[in-house]
């Protein structure tokens, strides 16, 4: 990790920052209208939230195996990669918009899911590229790129469908495409150090193994907490748009409400930090799911 404030640094937090807009971006579009999307094409309304649920799962289940190959190969080729994956689920699911295929679905969903399982490591690489002492702020001005995304990605979903017209959904699936497409660019010219990669030769630290990872006590916390917001996340926003429409609303008021959750989700991460060294992570935990039961 650097031990310097250099401006190389900060430029690497800079463009994870604005390829994090980019992911966000697609997690928006995607919240808000693929199961909206994946009704209009399945013939039976009980499928409509499965490619979602598959997205999302499929970026859980490669997120272990991202960070390894990442451990080969570098961030920079993970990052290139998953956003060519992100490239090519999106044309999947426009395709099977307009063919009207509701099995296309399911690997253009895989894909953007290997998109977001590797963008995920953003903060990771702008923790890497700053002195110790920053590396908090760091992660908190690449985590409020969401913000960003999320304060734009409703007006720039409404716009999209506007301009498609007269096919209900495509602008939003379009979005999954030039998203990803868009962030190619931070990907390619910010500098990165590799702090990643392993070394050649075999002078690579060994492992621990999974067992003893998963004994630690306050890791076997942290993943159980997050498993449950997760899984309490995507039942809860899988469903919020269809429900909407079965109450009338339209799409873009969904993507409103998809919106004001991502500006939730995201905006207490820009302080919870030190939330948790006030409270502790297990007080914290317990409020987060009192609140969620609050909202439910």
């Amino acid at each position: 990790m650097h031990t310097d404030d250099s401006p190389r640094g900060w430029a690497t937090v800079l463009g994870m920052a604005l390829a994090s807009i980019c992911s966000y971006s697609t997690t928006i579009a995607a919240l808000s209208v693929l199961s909206l999307a994946a009704a209009s094409i399945s013939g039976h309304p009980a499928l409509a939230t499965l490619p979602g649920a598959l997205m999302l799962a499929t970026s859980g289940l490669l997120t272990y195996r991202v960070s390894l190959a990442m451990q080969r190969h570098g961030r920079r080729a993970l990052f290139i990669a998953g956003a060519l994956a992100g490239i090519a689920g999106g044309l999947l699911c426009l395709l099977a918009l307009f063919e009207k295929q509701f099995l296309l679905l399911f690997p253009g969903v895989m894909l953007l899911g290997a998109f977001l399982s590797s963008s995920g490591y953003y903060r990771f690489t702008a923790a890497e590229n700053v002195a110790p002492g920053q590396v908090p702020r760091a992660i908190a001005m690449v985590l409020a790129a969401s913000l960003v995304a999320a304060l734009a990605g409703s007006h720039v979903t409404a716009l999209a469908e506007r301009l498609t017209g007269p096919v209900p959904y495509a602008g939003a699936l379009a979005i999954m495409v030039l998203a990803p497409a868009a962030a190619l660019l931070p990907i390619g010219l910010t500098p990165m150090r590799q702090a990643a990669k392993a070394p050649a030769g075999g002078g690579a630290k060994v492992a621990l193994p999974l067992r003893e990872v998963m004994a630690v006590p306050a890791i076997r916390l942290g993943l159980g907490a997050t498993i449950t917001g997760q899984m309490c996340m995507a039942l809860m926003m899988q469903s919020t748009p269809l429900s909407m429409q079965g109450h009338g609303f339209a799409m873009h008021e969904s993507a409103h409400v998809i919106q004001w959750h991502v500006i939730g989700m995201f905006g207490p991460a820009l302080f919870s930090g030190e939330i948790v060294k006030r409270w502790g992570a297990r007080a914290t935990i317990v409020a987060g799911l009192v609140l969620f039961a609050i909202s439910a």
